[in-house]
């Protein structure tokens, strides 16, 4: 919480009140919903240097928002977030986050070398 929130938390005559400024989002001295404009930055830039960002703001933190800080390539809802999130999900866990797919390269390495050594030996 920043120095604005515990002011607004102060302020607040009521404990309904403090609960509700701690729980929410500031947004310019405002409480928001939670989850709302959340920004996280990628480590990819274009070529100008402007980095791209995924954003919890829209529709009251509803929609994911996907882009540059000043340019939005496209708004999801929330269902198809969900959605999204569970199929990164699911090949996350299926290819046992890198893992399977790192030892089926190694597996695939040790049989490719016998198959080089088999050849030589004739």
């Amino acid at each position: 919480m920043d120095k604005y929130q515990w002011r607004n938390i102060k302020r607040a005559r009521t404990l309904e009140g403090k609960a509700f400024i701690m729980l929410g989002d500031d947004w310019g001295g405002n409480p928001g919903p939670p989850g709302q404009n959340v920004i996280v930055r990628t480590d990819y830039a274009d070529e100008a240097g402007v980095e791209r960002v995924f954003s919890w703001g829209s529709n009251d933190g509803f929609d994911l928002g996907i882009g540059y800080p000043d340019e939005w390539h496209v708004f999801i809802n929330r269902k198809e977030a969900a959605a999204l999130w569970w199929a990164i999900t699911r090949r996350a866990l299926s290819t046992w986050f890198g893992v399977r797919r790192w030892l089926w390269y190694k597996l695939l390495n040790r049989r490719v070398e016998r198959t080089r050594n088999v050849e030589h030996i004739r």
